[in-house]
């Protein structure tokens, strides 16, 4: 052996012996409280940068030894993310939600660690192939075996990569899918050649998830471009996804829908939400869980915000068909009667009954809360631009049907300071002046409010009004 290559090989056995040197610190940190240290995630980090180039002959001598350490790692991890050491860290002093989201995290790459240690050592001393006298049976049983310690780790791999993308790790949650890839790839030429047909219904769903995981990252690194080949590849027509796959797959299309919404580009959010759609439309209603009627109402409901944001003729149309779908679905009909009056203020064909008539749901049965009054205040206002006699009876049915019976002093008093302002200011309701009357006759008998300065002062005005009217008349 040259210099050169001796060298070469010294720096590669200790590379490796750096490596395990570390599996069997991070096995010591992991079986007591997480330390919380950032230099433990940076030396995760640079680990799984390292391991990848620890060249196969120089792990193939501590494959065993990485297998096991590996699988202490990943079972450690478990034991931090699920039973819990929670109580042990918070001790440490770190607020409760910033010491939880370290603990993820550091479990998460620790996860990544583990799956890259196992994927070598199972390239480097996995089972032996058969010798030529092996019997076929035991070829075919080895081989069999191979395929199922492929599975195994391939979703060990996914569910390390989920975790690491959950937490913001894109360059190791990256690093990790490259490996899953060549499993990925491996077990679907098994199905296709007819080899793994016992297995080929679990196959097939660790392949769906890994294209999702696939198109997550894409849209996370901002690879639209990338996520638009990967989703090609899923479309509905060419495959019927697994429920829970695609429900998965629709909860991500409808958050990339709604990134893109954010940013304002609405043309490509409409486009995300409908292929979300699509996805969901793909399933029979029975397979899918109670969470997917949840998912798909949000599709339908973010489409038509983002149709009403992007204006236009021709997004009307298409708007009010979501609407219809929503009120044949939906179990929230004040949201769906909601969307229905945004609907209305921007369609020219809509009347003020039509905008009274919904209005009028909303009053009847949201909840009443501070937040509630304003977005009905808000829609009464705009009610008043088409007609302040719809809008007085709506403004009676809100004081009279739903805040009187619960006594909410404040909005009482708002919603009677409207009624007053809407009635002096309108011709179409002066020649009705007993109105106002009959109301503060309502109010009472069936209140024991006592107005405040602002509303004795509107009721003040309402009287000068009146009187000036017969003076005039």
């Amino acid at each position: 052996m040259g210099p050169i290559n001796k060298r070469s090989s010294q720096k590669e056995n200790a590379r490796l012996v750096a490596t395990v040197a570390f599996t069997a610190r991070l096995e010591e940190i992991l079986r007591g409280p997480i330390d919380i240290l950032p230099s433990l995630a940076d030396s995760l980090r640079d680990q799984i940068s390292s391991v990848g180039l620890i060249p196969s002959a120089a792990v193939s001598s501590k494959s065993r030894e990485l297998d096991e350490r590996a699988t202490t790692i990943w079972n450690l991890t478990s034991k931090h993310k699920h039973n819990g050491t929670l109580g042990d860290e918070i001790a440490l002093g770190q607020p409760d939600l910033q010491c939880f989201h370290t603990i993820l995290l550091l479990t998460g790459i620790a996860r990544a660690f583990a799956c890259l240690l196992l994927d070598r050592a199972q390239q480097t001393g996995g089972i032996t192939v058969a010798s030529s006298n092996t019997t076929a049976a035991l070829g075919f049983l080895n081989a069999l075996t191979m395929r199922i310690d492929d599975l195994r780790l391939l979703k060990a791999i996914l569910k390390a990569s989920k975790c690491c993308l959950d937490q913001g790790q894109l360059g190791v949650t990256q690093q990790v899918v490259e490996r899953a890839a060549s499993y990925e790839q491996k077990l679907q030429r098994a199905v296709q050649d007819g080899k793994s047909r016992d297995l080929a219904s679990n196959i097939r769903r660790l392949s769906e998830e890994y294209q999702v995981l696939r198109i997550t990252l894409a849209w996370r690194q901002e690879r639209l471009d990338l996520a638009e080949i990967l989703l090609a590849r899923l479309s509905p027509e060419k495959s019927v996804f697994e429920p829970t796959v695609a429900e998965n797959l629709a909860d991500i299309l409808l958050e990339i829908g709604r990134d893109q919404a954010a940013k304002q580009q609405y043309m490509l959010a409409i486009h995300w939400l409908e292929k979300a759609h699509d996805v969901l439309s793909s399933q029979t209603p029975e397979s899918l869980s109670n969470g997917a009627g949840e998912i798909r109402s949000c599709i339908l409901h973010t489409m038509i915000r983002v149709l009403l944001k992007e204006r236009g003729e021709e997004n009307i149309p298409k708007a009010w068909n979501i609407v219809q779908e929503l009120e044949s679905e939906s179990e929230n009909r004040v949201a769906v009667s909601l969307l229905r009056l945004e609907l209305f203020n921007i369609d020219s064909a809509a009347t003020a009954q039509d905008y009274h008539d919904a209005l009028s749901q909303v009053v009847r049965q949201i909840h009443i809360t501070d937040t509630n009054v304003r977005t009905i205040l808000h829609h009464i206002h705009e009610l008043r631009r088409r007609s302040t006699r719809l809008t007085h009876a709506v403004l009676v049915v809100l004081l009279t049907e739903r805040l009187l019976t619960i006594g909410e002093a404040v909005w009482m008093e708002k919603t009677l300071i409207t009624i007053i302002w809407n009635f002096t200011t309108s011709s179409d309701l002066a020649s009705t002046p007993d109105r106002l009357g009959d109301l503060f006759a309502t109010m009472v008998t069936t209140s024991n409010l006592v107005l405040g300065t602002s509303a004795t002062h509107a009721a003040q005005i309402v009287s000068i009004v009146q009187s000036l009217r017969g003076f005039v008349h």
